[in-house]
């Protein structure tokens, strides 16, 4: 009841680890429908790695290309989380 009524409620991995069991969830599809942990977008991941591979060193970006390059780690930075 502590789960469903309290918003602040931390459940303990064990609880997690149980209701994942019972209700036939992963642990981390149950946390990410409570809201405790956000789906990582591995397609996100990838391209970024991709891109790094074929990227040129650093220091011959210009700077408008650096400022691209940083929009880009921030946007990815931002979905991973």
């Amino acid at each position: 009841m502590s789960i469903e009524q309290d918003g602040g409620h931390e459940p303990e991995l064990r609880t997690i680890w149980r209701l994942s069991e019972i209700f036939d969830v992963s642990q981390a599809r149950l946390m990410e429908l409570a809201g405790l942990a956000s789906p990582k977008d591995t397609h996100a991941i990838e391209e970024a790695v991709r891109y790094a591979a074929r990227s040129t060193a650093i220091t011959a970006l210009t700077a408008e290309e650096q400022a691209a390059f940083d929009g880009l780690v921030s946007v990815l930075r931002d979905k991973a989380k």
